[in-house]
């Protein structure tokens, strides 16, 4: 699963590209506004400065070489040449030339500076040919302007975003802590812990959320509790039929002779399971099974053998001394379950298959079945209560109980994907060490 950055973190951030992607356009706006405004105004008053030498060289007045704001005059030619002027380099002589038809105004850059010029052609007296006038200013300090301007631009946005970025964190922080704190309850809820979230806000998105929630928890509530109580009855109603076999299966053993014993045996065996799964049931609905239990020494192995026997095509491969203290009626349940659910994966005894083996002090008990696989999404949900996934027998419950037996001999049980197709299911159980066994009271030995 991918990290995901939490909500708080994403406002923040959110937040932080807005403001800075505000700034910087508002910034850029500003730089070109400023460019443009200063370009403008030097073109408007060299024009206004050329037109008004225009007419003074027209009228045979005699006009000065400067003009205001350090604008130099200079004259051409119509061929472009220059006959009057100062240090600079002329303008290009094309663009001179240009001027003769209308008046223009040259955005140009020479010899490394930026250049504005307006161009108007006057006569100088009756006698004398029309010449080009040029007013031209190096306006190179518009630039250098820019620059400053977008240093002052940058280190303001810096600062600002400095100062608004724990601002920003402060203020989203205080905003959703009524958010974390419902999804805080949120998250304790579970089957035992049906409360309500508490929430004392306004009637906004947040408290509509909210209600819908509790009324989820509500319903949910609701459903468990019917949900018990049928489990409870049932299992009434299935404890008095089984009682009463388990009594007749009594009797007839006492009565039958020594070829009839064995089948009675397992026949009172299996009722004996069944009483213990209802049992099960009526604490499942009154709450979780006991966790405690009187142990015993209990022979996997002789337990898995004798699953193999009632159970004719499933095999059983046993390496080592598969010995522990236990409740053997609970684990025999979890080895009974796990066959039960192989044998209706596989629907073929011959592809069930019991290992048992000893590993790093451990007991390790594998139920394998060639059938359809449990996919991934479904290993871990199978062992809750009333989880079937894609299956279409059983209640959901055998797992749920397998599971917790086994916790309760400080095991573990999970599913694995089994090489070919498949599913395993391995328990893992604490195994009785050699000291251990020698210490055992003869009567439970």
């Amino acid at each position: 699963m991918r990290p995901t950055l939490s909500l708080r973190t994403r406002i923040v951030v959110l937040v932080s590209v807005l403001l800075l992607g505000t700034a910087v356009i508002g910034g850029s706006s500003m730089y070109v506004a400023l460019l443009l405004k200063l370009n403008q105004r030097e073109r408007v008053q060299l024009e206004q400065d050329a037109a008004q030498l225009a007419q003074l060289y027209a009228g045979n007045q005699v006009g000065g070489d400067t003009v205001t704001g350090g604008a130099r005059v200079e004259f051409y030619r119509h061929d472009g040449e220059r006959v009057k002027g100062g240090p600079q380099a002329p303008l290009p002589a094309a663009e001179v030339r240009a001027a003769r038809l209308a008046p223009r105004t040259l955005e140009i850059n020479i010899d490394g500076s930026l250049t504005l010029a307006a161009l108007r052609t006057v006569e100088l007296g009756a006698a004398s040919s029309p010449l080009i006038l040029a007013v031209r200013r190096d306006v190179s300090y518009i630039q250098q302007t820019g620059r400053e301007l977008l240093g002052i631009l940058g280190l303001t946005t810096a600062l600002v975003l400095l100062v608004a970025l724990p601002a920003v964190y402060l203020v989203t922080r205080i905003g959703l802590e009524p958010l974390i704190d419902v999804a805080q309850q949120a998250r304790r809820i579970d089957e035992r812990r049906l409360t309500p979230v508490q929430y004392q806000g306004p009637e906004d998105e947040l408290g509509l959320l909210v209600k819908a929630l509790n009324r989820t928890v509500a319903r949910l509530g609701s459903a468990l509790q019917a949900q018990r109580v049928f489990l409870a009855e049932t299992s009434h109603e299935l404890r008095t039929p089984l009682t009463a076999l388990e009594g007749y299966l009594r009797r007839a053993l006492r009565e039958a002779d020594e070829q009839h014993k064995p089948p009675l045996e397992d026949a009172e065996r299996v009722a004996q399971s069944m009483t213990r799964l209802v049992n099960d049931l009526l604490q499942l609905s009154r709450g979780e099974l006991v966790q405690d239990f009187t142990p015993h020494y209990v022979d996997i192995e002789g337990q898995l053998r004798q699953l193999s026997r009632e159970n004719p095509g499933v095999t059983c491969q046993v390496h080592g001394d598969l010995s522990l203290l236990g409740d053997p009626e609970r684990l025999m349940q979890v080895w009974r379950n796990l066959v039960s659910n192989a044998l209706r994966a596989s629907g073929d005894p011959h592809m069930v298959r019991l290992e048992g083996r000893r590993a790093d002090g451990h007991l390790v008990v594998e139920v394998i079945d060639r059938g359809p696989g449990i996919p991934e999404p479904d290993r871990e949900r199978i062992f809750e209560k009333f989880y079937k996934g894609a299956s279409k027998g059983g209640a959901g419950l055998g797992l749920t109980i397998a599971r917790q037996i086994v916790e309760a001999h400080r095991g573990q049980i999970t599913v694995h994907e089994t090489p070919g197709g498949g599913a395993t299911f391995r328990v893992t159980l604490p195994a009785l060490e050699e000291e251990e066994e020698t210490e055992l009271p003869e009567a439970m030995a």
